[in-house]
């Protein structure tokens, strides 16, 4: 069984390698700025990369996933390649040989290669552990870690219990959002006698750690976290619940085994050509959009037959990702996918041949993510080649790595020329300046950011349109002057 379950791991870490040597350096390209200028002991004593924010300490993270890409480049130096591959690859083999033990243990004999498939071919798990430069895959590998010792220790077990609390620990030292966690494992544990191994390796490493910044900053890093929360744009919470669902069925569509099979052909073919063929940004593309969203919320409905551990679970990631997050990124679903998948497998038929259908359309999808992705680096890359004039700049991304590549500095409220890029842009904008010059790149569906029609790869804060869903020019930089 074990041999079996880390094959999956095998697989799992192959797809995500292969998609991720396809990425040149995109929205990780923060986290790499940040950690070539960090200091060890003093881990916010660095300049914000998003200006106009001033005070790294308000960074929402903690450190230690800076850590771990800070030992990537003394070792690795520019090498972009191996560094991704060194940060990503077991922290991959974790979260695929965590996952594919839950799914493995807690859905029927019958569908355990279905249910690992349908997790494995998610573009959200996948996307995740193709970007080993973000902190997402290694909080999403150590949370899994701590369910799945969670799930698999016995009352007399103190040892595993220990070590759950102990990855729960880092994993929350890596992103806040791990604390979720703690909600589904309070809800299933019946003795507070129990709980005291799982809390005592908690406090040993997110404690000792708060405890240590506490101590060089002289104030709760949670604390500023989340009383300076608010000065991050934050979206309507009708925007990141409608953005949550739109890409959800996206990011999972073996939600469709949920629906009757005379059904699932026009779910999965007819409403998607529909949307591809309307008229971009109309009414009946806004149509279409709302069935979507309806489909994918009757799946979830479907799903949750009883309150149980993993239906608190998924539900948790849900009212997490939509209330506390300024924007419903699918990449923040990744710790809810488990159980999901647990759930739709729970209610779901066989499927059939339509299992396979559905599998096709889930990695073709997952392929072509990464084909964009690799466009919109690649477009910003070449803009950037053709810039002839001396100026500062603002923006982040690939826009900001190609910047710094190229040997430009960082725009700090200047009265200067200033580059901004249309779809990256990073911090503050400049004020009273004039437009005097624009870089255009070709043209594509591939549109990051566009308020005037709600389309953005952060589009919850926007409104509901899928990512690249209007045409436009991949990427545009701006030329501003005083």
């Amino acid at each position: 069984m074990h041999k079996k379950i880390f094959g999956y791991a095998l697989v799992y870490a192959f797809l995500s390698s292969v998609l991720a040597s396809s990425y040149p350096v995109l929205d990780e390209e923060s986290y790499l700025y940040i950690a070539q200028s960090m200091s060890l002991s003093r881990p916010y004593d660095w300049t914000l990369p998003w200006p106009p924010y001033t005070d790294s300490y308000r960074y929402a993270h903690p450190p230690l996933f800076l850590y771990w890409v800070w030992i990537a480049t003394k070792i690795f130096g520019s090498s972009i390649m191996w560094m991704k591959f060194f940060l990503g690859f077991p922290f991959r083999l974790i979260l695929g040989y965590s996952a594919s033990w839950v799914l493995f243990h807690h859905t029927s004999s019958s569908k355990h290669k279905w249910s690992i498939l349908a997790w494995m071919s998610s573009p959200i798990v996948l996307m995740v552990g193709a970007r080993s430069m973000m902190p997402d895959l290694m909080f999403s590998a150590l949370g899994m870690l701590a369910m799945m010792l969670y799930l698999s220790a016995t009352e007399d077990q103190k040892r595993v219990r220990f070590l759950c609390g102990v990855f729960l620990g880092c994993s929350c030292w890596i992103k806040y959002p791990a604390l979720l966690l703690w909600v589904p494992i309070l809800f299933s544990y019946r003795t507070w006698k129990g709980m005291w191994p799982i809390l005592a390796g908690f406090a040993c490493t997110w404690g000792l750690g708060e405890v240590w910044l506490w101590s060089i900053y002289g104030q709760s890093h949670l604390a500023v976290v989340l009383s300076t929360a608010d000065h991050v744009d934050r979206g309507p919470v009708w925007g990141r619940v409608t953005g949550f669902f739109m890409r959800l069925l996206l990011g999972m569509p073996f939600l469709l085994l949920l629906f009757r099979k005379k059904n699932i052909w026009s779910l999965l073919f007819v409403l998607p050509i529909a949307w591809i063929g309307t008229p971009d940004m109309s009414i009946l593309g806004m149509i279409l959009a709302v069935v979507w969203i309806s489909v994918a919320v009757m799946a979830v409905v479907f799903c949750i037959r009883r309150m149980d551990f993993f239906s608190v679970w998924w539900i948790t990631v849900f009212v997490g990702v939509c209330s506390t997050h300024n924007f419903s990124s699918p990449r923040y679903l990744i710790l809810g996918m488990i159980p999901l998948v647990v759930l739709i497998m729970r209610e779901c038929s066989e499927g059939g041949f339509f299992r396979y259908l559905i599998l096709f359309s889930s990695l073709t999808l997952s392929a072509l993510v990464a084909i964009f992705e690799h466009n919109h680096a690649k477009e910003t890359w070449n803009l950037v080649q053709e810039i002839d004039v001396q100026a500062q700049y603002s923006g982040e991304w690939t826009f900001r790595w190609a910047m710094r590549q190229k040997g430009m500095q960082l725009w700090k409220g200047e009265s200067v020329s200033v580059l901004v890029p249309k779809q990256a842009v990073g911090g503050s904008f400049p004020q009273g300046f004039s437009r005097t010059q624009v870089y255009t790149g070709t043209i594509g569906r591939r549109v990051l950011l566009d308020q005037a029609h709600s389309v953005g790869y952060y589009s919850e804060m926007l409104g509901f349109w899928p990512l690249g869903y209007q045409k436009g020019p991949i990427e545009e930089v701006y030329l501003w002057n005083p």
